[in-house]
């Protein structure tokens, strides 16, 4: 899964590779993607990775998702999506035997791992450059916060099987919030298996409309908004993994 584990650890036990035979790693394969927007994490499972990759149509930038045999590099197959341009999805979500994509035209899909055949689509709104995320049974997207107010500024739970929204959760309080804060929905996040319990951050107040360098102003840029109370930022909230509550 994305980030290795539930709390995001990312670092891998493993120890075939270490600092004694790091120095004798080499390439076996590589495989030329097309240019144009690259910004997935590949996963593998199972002997296959699976990743997105740019990709045309009679001249027009689309995206595809690709399998490949994680041994030689070859494409098992490719699933092209025929309208949204590129995408800018940082991960893709495995469950079972289905492959979840939140893809540029603003669907959540479901893919056949085996062949790429599209099972399920579920449309949806915002900018979907954060991707997916399962948690239990649930495929887990969150979106750009870029329309103002906090009609997109939320993290949506569908059912890993059959793509049906279960719950959202605003991450920005009120509809009359004006805020360009980018909340990309698992950026932290983290989930409890045994307390069915998912731990969010979120907003009160926007935080600096300057938006300079995109996901997080302030830090990158040392900014505040006049009358910005760092208090009064937000904080984590405890998530019902089955409601999406409180």
């Amino acid at each position: 899964m994305y980030s290795r584990t539930y709390d995001a650890q990312r670092y891998s036990p493993l120890n075939q590779i270490n600092k004694q035979n790091a120095g004798r790693l080499t390439q076996v394969w590589s495989n030329p993607l097309p240019p144009g927007t690259i910004e997935i994490i590949p996963i593998v499972h199972d002997g296959v990775m699976y990743l997105v990759a740019p990709s045309q149509e009679n001249g027009a930038a689309r995206t595809a998702v690709q399998a490949l045999d994680a041994t030689n590099g070859q494409i098992i197959w490719e699933y092209k999506r025929p309208a949204g341009g590129p995408s800018r999805a940082k991960t893709l979500g495995i469950f079972e035997d289905l492959i979840l994509f939140a893809a540029p035209d603003g669907f959540i899909l479901g893919l056949d791992a085996r062949t790429g055949q599209l099972r399920w689509e579920t449309k949806t709104s915002g900018s979907l450059t954060a991707g997916t995320i399962v948690f239990g049974d649930k495929v887990l997207s969150g979106r750009s916060c870029t329309a103002g107010g906090r009609v997109d500024c939320y993290i949506v739970a569908h059912d890993a099987r059959t793509g049906k929204e279960v719950w959202r959760f605003y991450t920005v309080a009120g509809s009359d919030v004006i805020c360009a804060y980018n909340t990309k929905s698992y950026w932290p996040m983290s989930y409890h298996p045994g307390k069915n319990s998912l731990y969010v951050p979120y907003v009160d107040n926007c935080l600096d409309m300057t938006r300079a360098n995109g996901n997080q102003p302030e830090r990158r840029t040392g900014v505040r908004r006049p009358g910005f109370d760092p208090e009064k930022f937000g904080g984590i909230a405890k998530i019902n993994m089955t409601t999406g509550e409180i």
